[in-house]
């Protein structure tokens, strides 16, 4: 097993959950791709991270953008609020389907 995958396996993110965050991060980038005013004014990079991080949110995940995630992707948090705000901003059908996400998705009790 890599480092890697043991990494991956240790966390506390169900299959459930990791299939959901690729779903809403794939809705974001497809409603997003129609912003012209985004996809224009940000690197392809951080518009594809900015639809995980709003993803991992919708999900409830307990570390939203982690230090791991900082170094994979060359964003941290901080450099995706720009465009988080701007998305927040632009794209009315994004904020619906980010409260349908907060309202309709629970992971299943946790054994803490």
């Amino acid at each position: 097993m890599s480092n890697d995958s043991k990494r991956i396996s240790d966390k506390d993110i169900t299959e459930r959950t990791l299939v959901k965050v690729r779903e809403y991060t794939s809705f974001f980038c497809d409603i997003i791709a129609e912003h012209y005013n985004i996809i224009c004014k940000y690197p392809p990079s951080k518009v594809a991270n900015a639809c995980f991080y709003l993803a991992r949110q919708c999900c409830h995940l307990r570390t939203v953008w982690s230090f791991d995630l900082e170094e994979y992707t060359g964003y941290s948090e901080g450099n995706l609020s720009e465009i988080l705000r701007d998305i927040r901003y632009h794209c009315r059908d994004i904020i619906e389907l980010i409260d349908y996400a907060n309202n309709n998705f629970r992971e299943g009790p946790r054994a803490d």
